[in-house]
């Protein structure tokens, strides 16, 4: 399995039958094997996870799949052809090419959805916004509202994990710089409540040295192994 960093939140995944890409807006793409499905998962709308460039990718490459957040508008989408949308809370299987996925969803804390995935006998987990966003500034009631949604959330994704008796292989979780001394809550809260093999910290708006900071924390120390240390756009990692 193959994991390329693209930018900010977008990820890029090799398997052995298809491709998988997440939150692309910008930044360079990898050439994908022509021979496999593409399949493209959009967690919101927001400009940093969203922008039509997405489908210009189906003029070079022909088994392009979509999975989208329904809180994007989809008259924004004029071809819907190899497109689903797919709101909070729900459960679908899906078959692209002979690629047969799973694909459950999670209310996010800002906008869209997080996405839990099961492929190729593989579990991956995808963020998107669902973090714990707090903010300098805003009241404790709203600070204390987002920190209560987020751990509903865990708690969620807690007990999928446990129904099914088998943990996530890849998990793909903000740590935002623009939080400042909050940052490391969401991916705290997210470590100590779900069994992941390998953390991908993201929407790290370019200040890679956050991930070295959240490592050194002492309270990090016991699962700082499993956090993916990214240190450049487009850095690829191996993953067995």
């Amino acid at each position: 399995m193959k994991v390329e960093f693209i930018h900010h939140s977008s990820f890029y995944i090799e398997l052995s039958d298809c491709s998988l890409l997440f939150d692309y807006y910008k930044g360079v793409l990898p050439d994908f094997n022509k021979d496999k499905p593409v399949i493209i998962f959009i967690s919101h709308r927001h400009g940093d996870h969203f922008s039509q460039r997405v489908f210009d990718i189906r003029e070079k490459y022909k088994n392009v799949y979509y999975i989208i957040s329904n809180d994007i508008n989809q008259l924004a989408v004029r071809d819907k052809k190899n497109v689903d949308f797919i709101g909070p809370g729900e459960n679908r299987f899906y078959d692209f090419g002979g690629c047969r996925l799973n694909v459950r969803t999670l209310k996010s804390t800002d906008e869209g959805v997080a996405f839990l995935i099961d492929i190729q006998g593989d579990r991956i987990y995808f963020g998107g916004d669902l973090n714990y966003w707090y903010w300098q500034g805003e009241s404790r009631v709203w600070n204390d509202s987002q920190k209560d949604a987020y751990l509903e959330q865990l708690k969620k994704l807690r007990a999928m994990l446990d129904k099914d008796n088998k943990d996530i292989k890849l998990a793909f979780v903000p740590l935002d710089t623009r939080q400042r001394e909050y940052a490391y809550l969401g991916i705290t809260y997210f470590m100590e409540m779900i069994d992941a093999e390998h953390v991908f910290p993201m929407h790290i708006n370019g200040s890679f040295n956050i991930i070295d900071r959240f490592k050194e924390k002492p309270y990090v120390k016991r699962f700082a192994d499993k956090i993916i240390r990214i240190k450049k756009d487009n850095e690829v990692f191996e993953i067995c």
